[in-house]
């Protein structure tokens, strides 16, 4: 099965969406995490980013304005993470990102790749659930350390 199959054009906020694989640019997706309110970092750190995906899945509206992105980052064989599933506040709650995400879900499916990861954003855990995903109970092992750009 096409991860793109089923994610037929989507009208948001009078604007018909499609979905596509094409790669996104470091600039594009820079610009893009800006405009999303998450972190503000130089191009190249994008450029290194891009280069280490598995596998992504934009959603553009007309004229190819960037307005949503998933992507995951894989070892090819028993993990996929699902790194960045990023939807412009304005077009939030209409659809988009439950879209993008069975894109990405399709695609790991399709790749024979049994375990999908993922770090939900807090009170959005609810989101993820719907598609199967399960909270790790506390006393899992897992940890986590974000570098913060000086």
């Amino acid at each position: 099965m096409d991860p793109e199959a089923g994610l037929g054009p989507l009208t948001v906020n009078g604007q018909a969406i499609t979905f596509d694989t094409r790669p996104v640019t470091p600039p594009e997706l820079a610009s893009f995490y800006a405009s999303a309110g998450w972190h503000v970092l130089p191009p190249e750190n994008f450029r290194r980013a891009l280069s280490g995906t598995y596998f992504s899945l934009s959603a553009r509206a007309p004229g190819g304005r960037l307005v949503g992105y998933g992507s995951i980052v894989s070892d090819g064989g028993i993990h996929s993470w699902i790194h960045n599933l990023i939807v412009l506040p304005e077009f939030q709650g209409r659809g988009l990102g439950s879209r993008l995400l069975a894109g990405l879900i399709a695609r790991i499916r399709n790749s024979d790749i049994p375990y999908i990861g993922l770090f939900a954003a807090k009170g959005r855990t609810g989101f993820y659930q719907k598609f199967g995903f399960a909270p790790r109970p506390d006393d899992s092992p897992g940890m986590f350390l974000y570098f913060q750009p000086d």
